[in-house]
């Protein structure tokens, strides 16, 4: 029997086919629109459009053996529309917008879901409108074979003996496990084969009903918005289609990163049912039939980008604000806003999206105009800024950020409502070792829509040199003597100290009994004496030595600073040696003597003359 069916299949691939395959229902289309098929005029609007291929198979009459072989393991092929194209064609009053769409396959009672995008004219008549679908696609025909014979490979069978133990040929089934039948049936080779399909069209008429609707225009728009701040919106907007609009909702939508927050708006007394009709609109999520009172969530979504107009007559104007939370970029973004209403037979309604331009404005900007400081190393200063703001701002408080070698002793400063160049001021501390222009940031904090908002910048904090005090000449003293040492303290620094004191720290051979002295005032390169009380052994080296002078002064800022040491030279004398009490008697006897003759010679010589 096989090899019968083998032989007549060889006949029928040699055999040319003949194109008289038949079958029923061949694919054919449906279409419908999806929900309301009800559009308003003067925009565009998107129709769900379903389309579906009905095709059944009900009979099928095969040629010859061939299209038997091919169809009868998969007849559902023969019910797929291929190639199938749709195209839209409206009557002038309503404009299909979809492009042509094209696909490879439809098969059967699988619904095929299409947006159709329309545009209804301004001046398009109320009632019904057609809106035709043509439809153009593909069916299986016929199929015929080349004439080209075919390789098939030959049936093949192998057995394979598996044996568990030790063979025995003379019983070689006695040991036998597993056998394994390997059998590969003949397959043809369908690359030979060759389809034709039959072309088929079909225009499916769609009905839209073109109603009496409001329309939605915005008249004026007005904007108080800076990025990253809050601000507000606020739209003037007309009713300009022919009905009026009962209960009213203005729905906003913004850009990506730009947030409704609030309308600031009492929410209306409406019916409980009505709202709950609305919601889903508005929304998008659905309120249970038994919730007596609006609940969180639905109250959140209608206090956020959510305005109530109300009832809304053909030709007049409504006034509605938002206020929103701006993204961190300035620009000009695009908005939309479209309508939620009740239209006069209880039915929730919605006008088409109308967009609309806002510019958003960049923050304020902060620059340094001019900075001073009184900051010297190793003490306390003030710096000064002088800044300008390139927009009004409300409540600013300016901190200054700073890194070792610098600390901030007074760090931040409120300056209130502001607006061009004002100036602000800090008490920082240097390290001893600092010196030059080191960086720092101004951190600006201030209210903008009622969100706090802070921007940084970049300052430099001048530190000027330490100052520095010089001792000008030496004091002396002999080995074993106390006596009063006086040098000069000399200003070598850039600015002048007030009350200023010196004082001298001693070690041996010296001791004190006074070792501060008061300076004063010193204007930079002035120098003034100081005096201290010294006292040095008497077995002290003869030698020069230097004692540590330190001054403590009041600074610019009339801070108290020590200043680093510096060195008073002393020089130690060697102690003079003294003469023996006798031998000073005796000379004074002499030199008395010697006086004493001078002057009575001088008396003879004076009375001989006369």
């Amino acid at each position: 029997m096989r090899r019968i069916l083998f032989l007549m299949l060889i006949m029928a691939i040699l055999t040319p086919g003949v194109q008289a395959l038949s079958y029923s229902d061949e694919p054919f289309f449906t279409a419908y629109v999806a929900g309301s098929n009800y559009v308003n005029k003067g925009g565009d609007t998107t129709l769900q459009l379903v389309i579906q291929n009905n095709a059944i198979l009900r009979k099928v009459i095969y040629d010859d053996f061939t299209e038997y072989k091919i169809f009868s393991s998969d007849p559902t092929q023969l019910l797929v529309a291929y190639n199938v194209t749709l195209s839209f064609e409206g009557d002038g009053e309503v404009i299909p917008l979809t492009d042509v769409m094209r696909f490879p396959a439809i098969k059967p009672f699988q619904p095929l879901q299409i947006p159709l995008k329309v545009r209804i004219g301004g001046n398009a008549s109320s009632g019904e409108h057609q809106i035709k679908v043509k439809v153009k696609y593909e069916v299986i025909d016929s199929i015929s074979v080349s004439t080209k014979t075919p390789t098939y490979p030959e049936a093949t069978k192998e057995v394979v003996y598996e044996y568990n133990g030790t063979y025995n040929p003379l019983n070689p089934t006695q040991n036998l496990q597993k056998t394994t039948v390997v059998n590969e049936p003949m397959q043809p080779y369908t690359s030979y084969l060759k389809y034709k399909f039959d072309e088929k069209e079909q225009e499916i008429t769609l009905e839209v009903v073109v109603e009496e609707s409001i329309q939605l225009r915005i008249e004026n728009v007005s904007s108080r918005l800076v990025a990253k701040g809050k601000g507000e919106i606020e739209l003037e907007v007309v009713n300009a289609g022919e009905k009026e609009a009962k209960n009213l909702f203005l729905i906003l939508s913004t850009p990506s990163g730009i947030v409704p927050i609030s309308t600031q708006q009492k929410l209306p007394e409406l019916d409980l049912s009505m709202l709950a009709q609305m919601i889903p609109t508005i929304a998008g999520f659905e309120i249970p039939q038994q919730t007596l009172q609006l609940p969180p969530e639905a109250q959140s979504a209608l206090s956020k980008g959510v305005y109530f107009i109300g009832d809304l007559k053909p030709g007049e104007k409504a006034n509605a604000t938002f206020k929103i939370k701006a993204g961190d970029e300035p620009g000009l973004y695009a908005f939309q806003i479209r309508g939620v209403y009740v239209d006069e037979n209880g039915n929730v309604k919605q006008t088409d999206t109308i967009p609309f331009g806002v510019e958003i404005e960049e923050t304020p900007q902060f620059k340094v105009v001019s900075s001073s400081s009184s900051l010297y190393a190793g003490s306390k200063g003030d710096v000064a800024f002088s800044v300008e703001v390139s927009k009004p701002v409300k409540n600013l408080k300016v901190e200054i950020v700073t890194n070792p070698p610098l600390s901030a002793i007074v760090k931040e400063t409120f300056v209130g409502d502001m607006n061009g160049i004002f100036d602000v001021s800090f008490k920082l501390k240097a390290l001893s070792d600092a010196e030059g222009v080191y960086p720092a940031k101004l951190k600006f904090t201030y209210n903008l829509g009622g969100e706090e908002i802070s921007e940084e910048i970049d300052a430099g904090v001048e530190v000027k040199p330490k100052m520095k005090f010089e001792v000008v000449g030496e004091g002396t003293l002999e080995a074993g003597s106390e006596r009063l040492v006086s040098v000069k303290v000399r200003n070598a620094g850039n600015f002048e100290v007030r009350d200023a004191t010196a004082r001298i720290t001693v070690v041996d051979p010296f001791s004190t009994t006074d070792d501060t002295a008061y300076i004063g005032t010193l204007k930079p390169g002035e120098a003034k004496n100081v005096t201290f009380k010294l006292k040095v052994d008497s077995d002290a080296t003869p030698k020069l030595y230097a004692l540590n002078l330190e001054v403590k002064y009041r600074d610019v800022s009339g801070e108290w600073v020590i200043s680093e040491p510096v060195k008073m030279p002393i020089e130690v004398r060697e102690k003079k040696s003294k003469i023996p009490l006798t031998g000073t008697i005796t000379l004074v006897i002499l030199v008395g003597s010697a006086i004493a003759y001078g002057m009575s010679r001088k008396k003879q010589e004076e009375k001989g003359e006369q």
